[in-house]
C-alpha cells in the first residue's frame, strides 16, 4: 500500500471524503484513490455514491447538563426535554442522563470523602427514576 497506513474500518474524515471526490473528479480510478486513502475500492465507491458524512456531534454545554437534569428530575422524558434543547435529540438526553449517573466524581478531599457537594449531585441524579418501554425498545426517564 502505498498510501497513508490503513484505513479500513474506521469512520471516514471530511477530509478523506474531500480528498476521494477531487480525486475521482480529476478521473483517478477508484483503485487508485483507495490505495491512497488507506481503504478498499469497495469502500471508497459506496462512499462516494453515499455522499459526506451528516452524523454532527454537538458538545453537551455546562447550561444543557444543567437544564436537562432540572427538566428530568421534574419527571419529563428525554423526548419532552428534546424540545428545550435543540442540539440534542431523546436518545442523547438519555444516554447523557445515565452517564451522569454512573459518573463518579474525582474531586476528593484530603480524608479520602467525596466534597459534600458532589455527594449530593451524585445522590440527587441516583434517585431519578428510569424506566425501559421493552415494546418499542426505548428506555426514558419516568415520573414514579
Amino acid at each position: 500500500m502505498t498510501g497513508p497506513s490503513s484505513r479500513i474500518g474506521h469512520s471516514w474524515t471530511a477530509e478523506e471524503f474531500l480528498r476521494a471526490q477531487i480525486l475521482r473528479n480529476a478521473g483517478t480510478p477508484i483503485t487508485e484513490i483507495a490505495r491512497e486513502l488507506g481503504r478498499t475500492r469497495d469502500g471508497v465507491g459506496a462512499r462516494l455514491r453515499m455522499g459526506p458524512s451528516r452524523r454532527v456531534v454537538h458538545p453537551w454545554t455546562p447550561e444543557e447538563i444543567a437544564l436537562c437534569l432540572e427538566l428530568s428530575a421534574k419527571g419529563l422524558p428525554p423526548r419532552r426535554i428534546a424540545l428545550r434543547l435543540p442540539n440534542h435529540n431523546a436518545k442523547t438526553i438519555s444516554t447523557k442522563i445515565a452517564d451522569l449517573r454512573r459518573t463518579k466524581p474525582r474531586d476528593y478531599n484530603e480524608e479520602g470523602r467525596l466534597a459534600a457537594a458532589d455527594r449530593e449531585a451524585m445522590a440527587w441524579v441516583a434517585s431519578l427514576p428510569w424506566r425501559v418501554d421493552h415494546s418499542i425498545g426505548a428506555a426514558e426517564w419516568w415520573p414514579r
